[in-house]
This record gives structure tokens, C-alpha cells and sequence, in this order.
């Protein structure tokens, strides 16, 4: 407890409650406190805690501690790193696995593809296939497609010849 009153942090530390649960009760008027003007801002202090927590002496923990270790501890720990940087030292990475090379794909006659193509398209005169279709059964047989403006221009080449 400080000089005037315990901090928020401390009576929640104390009763076992949070922070928040410390304000509502002060907002409620469970608990009785007043607001210390400080340098970074207003805080609420708390002059004495309710009767059913008594004023008890706990010991508050800091919200950031660092362990105090004599020179004989950190001198000790410094050379437990060092023995394990040594260890990591010796030992040898894995070799890295033989990079395997991609066979390449044998691409077929752009030729016989549109060939194909236009048999497809011939065969289809109710116009059932979408551009999709065409481009997929083609994939399928050569493993490779062809550019849709190509099937577009051989319907509308057709249709044309049709309309003659």
C-alpha cells in the first residue's frame, strides 16, 4: 500500500478480482476510493479495502520483474551457451536432396490441333459445345489447347459458310 491508499492493481491483486472488476465497483459505490491527480493522468486510489478482505500485507508482484543472479551465475550460464554454440558448431547440415528436373511436356503440331478443332466444330452444327467443351476435349487428347479467339473465328467462319 502507498502512502495514500492502494493503486487499483494492488486491491485487485489482493481481493483476486481484475482491474475492470476493481473500477465497476468503484463506479458502483462498493468500494470507496478517490482520484489522485498524477503526472501521467488521474488514477484511483483506495484507502482502505472491505471489511471481509481486512488489511491484509500481501506481497504485490511488479508487473515487470527481471531476476537479479550474482556474477557467478551469469559467468556459469554464459559458458552453458557457449558449450552449446560449440556443440551446433560440429555438427553438419544434411546434404539438401538432388533436385529432380521436369520433364517437359511434349506439346503436339498446333496444326493437327486445329484440325482437330474444326472436325469438333463441323460435327457440332447445333452449336451444343460451349468454346469450354471444345478447348477440353481438345486438352484431353494433345495435352495442350488452343486459343479460344481460333475456336471463335472457325464457328464464325462456319457459320458463315453455312449461310451461304
Amino acid at each position: 500500500m502507498g502512502t495514500n491508499g492502494y493503486s487499483v492493481y494492488e486491491a485487485a491483486t489482493i481481493m483476486g478480482v481484475s482491474e475492470k472488476t476493481i473500477r465497476r465497483r468503484i463506479k458502483s459505490g462498493k468500494i470507496k476510493a478517490f482520484i489522485d491527480p498524477g503526472k501521467y493522468g488521474d488514477t484511483y486510489r483506495i484507502p482502505e479495502l472491505p471489511p471481509e478482505y481486512g488489511d491484509k500485507t500481501v506481497a504485490i508482484p511488479k508487473k515487470k520483474t527481471v531476476k537479479a543472479a550474482t556474477n557467478n551465475e551469469v559467468v556459469a550460464k554464459l559458458n552453458e551457451v557457449l558449450s552449446r554454440l560449440d556443440k551446433l558448431e560440429n555438427v553438419q547440415p544434411p546434404a539438401p536432396a538432388p533436385v529432380k528436373a521436369k520433364p517437359k511436356r511434349q506439346v503436339k503440331d498446333r496444326g493437327e490441333r486445329l484440325e482437330y478443332a474444326e472436325q469438333l466444330i463441323k460435327d457440332d452444327p447445333e452449336r451444343k459445345l460451349s468454346h469450354a467443351d471444345i478447348q477440353a476435349k481438345i486438352k484431353a487428347k494433345y495435352g495442350h489447347g488452343v486459343r479460344i479467339a481460333e475456336l471463335i473465328a472457325m464457328r464464325v467462319g462456319q457459320a458463315q459458310e453455312g449461310g451461304k
